[in-house]
């Protein structure tokens, strides 16, 4: 019993460390996406000026 018990305590921290890793993960694409956005917008006009 207290085996399963420290297993299942393992388990809840292991998931709690899971799930904060993939909030920050998800943050993290969030940045770069809004990031990549601003660049590409930036960036498209100038790239079409100079294909002209």
């Amino acid at each position: 019993l207290r085996v399963v018990l420290l297993c299942s305590q393992r388990n809840k921290t292991l998931t709690a460390r899971f799930a904060k890793f993939t909030e920050r993960a998800r943050g993290f694409a969030r940045e770069t996406a809004s990031i990549a956005r601003i660049y590409s917008k930036r960036i498209a006009p100038t790239s079409a000026d100079t294909f002209r």
